[in-house]
């Protein structure tokens, strides 16, 4: 959900810094910092469960007064477009998202409170909070009957991967900037009353 003004919460928390690109890959520096974390999604089953690999990447980031920014060094270790990354030479400040999260461990995986922060050039833009649920095993047929015992999926839930939830926040926290600009290029309309009536 989003979040009104004021102070963020789980402040002191873990807090990963994401770069967007999409549901199918995952990019962030776990706890802010140290080498870039890759997780790919090798497949999706018809049930909708996902495989992910993780793999680790060495001088892969760079630091700069707007925050982290990923290298072309990324995108030759993962087979990445230049284009397929928005940090890479963008002239646009790039939009980040910083997730603070408080986990619990569970008999199936985790349960994780999290609050997603999307900021460009160290703004917030948009900050919303959610539950995450977790069902982790090697054994695709365990993972039926345990998403079964959990009950029917709320409303509105993302089932998909972190990559997929932030690149949700991205897009929102993307249009929230555009509705923003559009509103500070618009000719403000004259106002009417009865001492600036338009011509009859």
């Amino acid at each position: 959900r989003p979040l009104p003004a004021g102070p963020l919460p789980l402040a002191g928390k873990r807090e990963d810094i994401y770069f967007p690109t999409g549901e199918s890959l995952g990019l962030k520096l776990r706890n802010g910092a140290g080498a870039l974390e890759a997780k790919r999604r090798l497949r999706r089953s018809k049930e909708g469960v996902e495989l992910w690999v993780k793999t680790l990447h060495e001088g892969c980031t760079a630091a700069s007064s707007h925050g982290p920014r990923l290298e072309l060094d990324a995108a030759k270790e993962l087979e990445l477009a230049p284009e397929e990354v928005e940090t890479l030479g963008s002239a646009e400040l790039p939009m980040l998202v910083r997730c603070r999260k408080r986990r619990r461990i569970t008999d199936f995986g985790e349960e994780v409170d999290c609050v997603f922060i999307a900021e460009t050039g160290l703004s917030v833009v948009l900050a919303e909070r959610y539950r995450s649920i977790s069902v982790e095993s090697p054994r695709l047929e365990d993972i039926g009957p345990i998403v079964q015992q959990l009950g029917p999926v709320p409303e509105g839930a993302i089932v998909a991967g972190y990559p997929a939830i932030i690149q949700a926040v991205a897009d929102r926290a993307r249009a929230a900037l555009r509705g923003e600009r559009e509103a500070q290029s618009s000719p403000t309309a004259p106002e009417t009353g009865p001492g600036n009536a338009g011509d009859a």
